[in-house]
């Protein structure tokens, strides 16, 4: 392993495809944990097709509570209860404040209840802007992105983006966006942006993050009807699933 990587376990389609599944990423660096980018259904199975374990998680990010970035949350959480070695101690999860109120509900939903829960994850808010250590001189930066229209509900009109930062290195993995705006000010001197095109015009997207620093790019939540990206532009390229990428 380089020192710094991200794996893209599921490329982040709204819809699932044979081949293309639901969001979600491990980021991991040299001699630290695992950090576990959304749970979007079957991230449990795609995990262990990794050979990844989950008990070995560091922690737990979710962009925001869409199905497709966390449905499997609830199958990951039994997994690591019923684990022959559970964690040591409970898992942080990190997740959009105005979330917080509902993931009780969703997991009691399931039969997680809160005693059930708690040697598993340690649930928390993301706060905007203030550096997290992650461990082996990792840090995590939450930004808060404008997702949906503002009638939407409360819990899902916003999303979060992420920036990772090991010594002079740096790592953008976008939420759902729906602000070119929001790419320029956040993919800025990226070594490695994984950014949403989905929402957002991926030829605009692209151009902005490029002209905003970022040396390479991975765009996830592809839609049917996208284009192509042409093949002289090889700082660019669409996810692939069980994919390394070095940052």
């Amino acid at each position: 392993m380089t020192a710094r990587t991200i794996t893209i376990v599921g490329s982040g389609d709204a819809v699932a495809h044979a081949g293309r599944s639901h969001a979600s990423a491990v980021v991991r660096v040299a001699g630290g944990p695992p950090i576990l980018i959304d749970a979007g259904d079957g991230v449990s199975r795609a995990l262990a097709e990794l050979g990844q374990v989950p008990v070995d998680l560091g922690a737990i990010l979710l962009t925001h509570l869409h199905p497709d970035h966390a449905a499997g949350l609830p199958g990951l959480i039994q997994q690591l209860r019923l684990a022959a070695e559970p964690p040591k101690r409970p898992i942080p999860l990190l997740l959009p404040p105005e979330a917080l109120p509902e993931l009780e509900a969703v997991l009691r939903f399931f039969g997680l209840d809160p005693p059930r829960v708690s040697g598993a994850v340690d649930p928390h808010p993301l706060v905007a802007g203030e550096p997290l250590p992650l461990g082996s001189n990792l840090f995590l930066r939450a930004l808060r992105n404008d997702h949906l229209p503002s009638d939407e509900a409360s819990t899902l009109k916003n999303s979060f983006s992420f920036e990772f930062s090991h010594g002079r290195h740096r790592l953008y993995y976008s939420g759902d966006l729906s602000s070119i705006a929001e790419v320029e000010r956040d993919s800025a001197s990226a070594d490695l942006a994984i950014l949403d095109a989905g929402h957002l015009e991926q030829e605009a997207a692209t151009a902005a993050a490029l002209a905003a620093g970022a040396r390479s790019i991975v765009l996830t939540h592809r839609s049917d009807g996208r284009r192509p990206i042409p093949r002289s532009e090889l700082r660019v390229s669409w996810a692939e699933e069980g994919r390394e990428y070095g940052w």
